[in-house]
């Protein structure tokens, strides 16, 4: 996926568009499939993976032309719980959409995200 983001750049996409009409949209479409039952979790989690390579050659031009920035996200899998698969997908997602992600993982304890939000 990198290197198709690459060509469109190439041929003279704007970064945006690229996430938004391409990248974004593609996810979406999944997303709603899969809540249709037309997909499955592995689908979700391939077109999550799709995205992150895809947003690689992106995210220095966004992030060049996003002077203000949107703001910090600080992710993590609370203690006890070692799924991050959906937080994976946040990520990337909120990543695409111009915040700073701060993600501290997984089996977290909660003084460690307080502290990381004070931060």
């Amino acid at each position: 996926m990198a290197a198709q983001v690459r060509d469109a750049l190439q041929a003279g996409a704007e970064p945006r568009a690229v996430l938004n009409d391409g990248l974004s949209a593609g996810v979406q479409v999944v997303g709603e499939r899969f809540e249709a039952g037309e997909y499955y979790l592995t689908d979700l989690v391939l077109a999550a993976e799709v995205m992150k390579e895809g947003l690689a050659p992106l995210e220095p031009l966004l992030k060049a032309t996003d002077v203000h920035g949107k703001g910090t996200i600080v992710l993590a899998t609370v203690k006890g719980d070692i799924h991050e698969i959906g937080r994976n997908l946040v990520g990337t997602m909120l990543r695409a959409a111009g915040f700073e992600v701060v993600d501290l993982g997984v089996d977290v304890p909660a003084t460690c995200v307080v502290e990381a939000v004070r931060e």
